[in-house]
């Protein structure tokens, strides 16, 4: 029960192993759930804290009461997983041209395209690589 929430590479793990059998609507689902939960600079969030656990990781930052989902970033496999799942569906999926860029120009729950969202990961990733 303490771990029925999001968690960024499970997700994209599940959605790279089970490709072939989902349907194009739950992996861009998947997809997007992934995308709008990247930080501001580029990284997969690893979990979600919502409820009571949420409150006390955000209290940590504030001493406000604050339920808003809190994400912890500390995992790193998730950043480099996320652009080679995604090439895999729009590249070898027969995806159709029309369909990717829908894909990349829908907007996600941050308000933010997949595609610019995807992008802003491809510069955390380069970042991090000249390291």
């Amino acid at each position: 029960w303490r771990f029925n929430t999001y968690f960024g590479r499970d997700t994209l793990l599940s959605i790279k192993l089970m490709m072939p059998i989902l349907s194009k609507n739950a992996i861009e689902t998947g997809l997007q759930s992934v995308l709008s939960r990247l930080n501001d600079s580029g990284e997969v969030a690893h979990e979600e804290a919502i409820g009571e656990y949420a409150i006390i990781e955000n209290f940590k930052n504030s001493p406000q009461i604050n339920s808003k989902p809190y994400f912890d970033y500390s995992m790193i496999d998730g950043n480099y997983l996320l652009p080679i799942i995604t090439r895999d569906y729009l590249l070898n999926n027969n995806i159709k041209l029309e369909k990717a860029a829908m894909f990349l120009a829908n907007q996600n729950e941050k308000g933010q395209t997949n595609g610019s969202s995807l992008v802003s990961n491809l510069v955390y990733i380069i970042n991090q690589s000249q390291k």
